[in-house]
């Protein structure tokens, strides 16, 4: 059976996963000295803070030239479990020989971002060359730009638990020089009752736990709620208030108050008060 080389593309595009944020986009420009291709290609790679290889593919050209003056998109897959954030330095390395004959590439613009996302720029550049590969200079490894800073106030990664981020030398030195990133700093360790606060720089006490010891509905005035005596289910707020003979208080509210004098001899026969029973009770 024939196949189409458009059918053959679709099927290949229906098999074949999306590209996900575990996927760094290069976009490459040359310049006015291509890449021939065949046995002179690039190889892709990603680093992290600590200097590990977390990318790597080769051939990313796909063993095809890549001409004077054109630009072509190549992706780097990180390893399982690595993301974009991770990643502290990339790099292009080249299987030019040298010697007479051999292959340079003039690599005129860099931009690498997530595949998923390229409004996130992890490196930018642009130059008549940005680098010049030859068979005595094969790579050349770019810091993450997302990663650099200065002093501390440029680090917040917006989680506090983990500890105020500082702005810290990487552990190896990139491209000869031993740059500044954002590291997550020591989780704060707060005594018990206390946690840390929503910017990680200080410990502040635990939400209050609300609790309804007497299950009337309401919590205890204690624990942030309105209930003003928490060990009877019988006085809550809104309970309606009853004239009893020991003035109890049914609805936790001191402005209800009044008596009864059923006889009429002048003598109360059970009070609303809230203050507490009558004279003589």
């Amino acid at each position: 059976m024939l196949i189409r080389p458009a059918a053959l593309l679709f099927t290949l595009a229906m098999v074949l996963p999306a590209l996900a944020a575990d996927t760094l986009l290069f976009q490459v420009g040359t310049g006015g000295d291509d890449l021939r291709g065949g046995n002179d290609n690039v190889h892709l790679r990603a680093y992290d803070n600590d200097g590990r290889l977390v990318g790597s593919v080769d051939n990313a050209n796909g063993l095809q030239r890549l001409a004077d003056h054109s630009n072509r998109s190549m992706h780097l897959p990180l390893q399982p479990g690595v993301r974009w954030q991770d990643v502290a330095a990339v790099e292009l390395v080249t299987t030019l020989g040298g010697g007479i004959g051999g292959d340079n590439w003039n690599l005129d613009s860099l931009k690498v971002t997530p595949a998923n996302d390229t409004r996130i720029v992890l490196f930018q550049g642009r130059a008549g060359p940005l680098f010049r590969f030859t068979g005595e200079a094969r790579s050349r490894r770019f810091p993450v730009l997302t990663h650099k800073c200065d002093i501390d106030a440029d680090c917040d990664n917006g989680v506090g638990a983990d500890g105020a981020e500082r702005c810290l030398p990487v552990a190896r030195k990139i491209d000869g020089r031993r740059l500044r990133q954002c590291q997550a700093g020591r989780a704060l360790a707060c005594p018990q009752g206390q946690r840390p606060s929503d910017d990680g720089r200080r410990c502040q006490p635990l939400p209050l736990q609300r609790i309804d010891a007497d299950g009337d509905g309401h919590y205890s005035e204690a624990t942030g709620g309105d209930d003003c005596d928490d060990g009877n289910s019988n006085r809550y707020p809104g309970n309606i208030e009853i004239c009893d003979a020991n003035g109890v208080d049914e609805d936790c509210d001191f402005q209800t108050g009044g008596q009864r004098d059923l006889d009429g001899d002048g003598f109360t026969d059970a009070a609303c008060f809230n203050w507490g029973p009558p004279p003589g009770r």
